[in-house]
């Protein structure tokens, strides 16, 4: 059987959520950030608590694979012998050693199958375990970024807001007549356009604000926009073939859903919450930034503001 795979071995520490150990840093925190702060380590507390388990039965379901994949590896090995076996002798015993040779080609053949359909009792439910595995890894692991990459933007602001030389130039800037400001902005990077949208108008929260209709059709338009199936037509390819695997895994995990059916007409196909949907949302734009497409981040910006005026 061709379609039978072996299971690889979890990458554990890959998937494990390292919890903070620097309680200073919860010091000078606000009431509200110290409470999105606890909520995040105890749905990481709780994701490594799964991971242990999964990665046991993972370990256990692993090795059950490995032996049938062997053992029909046993039985078409000598199915082939059987196959190929010189007989020799008169017509009697020809015929009978033939007779012999078909029983003993079709039992090891019912041995085969009945290890095919042990394989594919023990694969379909893994494959659906695995799959939703996967998707709650990839998930905490997208909060926990953007919550890093929160904490990071709210201590810069505060620095710049200490900075005395930039609050007078910003504040000169500000009156500045609008069409020398149009002037001037058109000189800035799409790196600074995008942050003035941003800080001007939220755009992130605008998408956000999306009923969940809404927010999937924008993911979906965000992937066949700049990741395409078509690589040659693919602007993150072209970027970093790195931006693309990741938009094209992400996009594949939790929005192309393979859907496994059962005897009992179980389907288990993946539906985000609008809370992870915005979570989604939230880590394209921060894959964007961190690949340094500040231009694409700008464009989308723009859009969401023009619709919502």
């Amino acid at each position: 059987m061709s379609h039978i795979k072996q299971i690889p071995v979890l990458a554990y520490d890959s998937h494990f959520m390292p919890l903070a150990s620097n309680t200073e840093a919860t010091k000078n925190m606000t009431k509200s950030d110290l409470k999105n702060f606890m909520n995040l380590e105890k749905k990481k507390e709780k994701f490594n608590e799964t991971l242990f388990e999964y990665s046991t039965e993972h370990e256990k379901t692993r090795l059950l694979v490995k032996d049938i994949t062997r053992n029909i590896a046993i039985y078409n090995y000598k199915i082939k012998n059987l196959k190929e076996m010189k007989i020799e002798g008169n017509l009697e015993k020809v015929v009978s050693l033939v007779n012999e040779t078909r029983l003993r080609i079709q039992k090891q053949n019912q041995l085969k199958q009945l290890s095919e359909i042990e394989y594919n009792k023990l694969f379909q439910p893994f494959k659906q375990k695995n799959l939703e595995f996967a998707r709650n890894s990839e998930m905490i692991h997208m909060e926990d970024e953007l919550y890093l990459d929160d904490i990071n933007t709210k201590n810069r602001e505060k620095e710049e807001k200490k900075d005395k030389k930039e609050k007078a130039f910003l504040k000169l800037i500000g009156n500045l007549p609008d069409e020398l400001l149009r002037v001037i902005h058109s000189y800035f990077t799409y790196e600074t356009r995008a942050a003035i949208l941003l800080k001007t108008y939220n755009p992130v929260k605008m998408f956000c604000a999306l009923k969940k209709s809404g927010l999937q059709k924008v993911v979906a338009w965000i992937n066949k926009k700049y990741a395409p199936s078509n690589k040659e037509e693919s602007q993150a390819w072209k970027v970093d073939p790195k931006l693309y695997t990741k938009m094209k895994t992400l996009y594949s995990l939790f929005y192309d859903g393979i859907q496994f059916r059962y005897s009992n007409g179980y389907n288990t196909k993946f539906n985000l919450s609008i809370s992870e949907t915005k979570t989604y949302l939230q880590y394209l734009f921060l894959l964007f930034r961190k690949f340094h497409q500040h231009q694409w981040c700008f464009e989308l910006y723009r859009m969401i503001i023009v619709c919502k005026k």
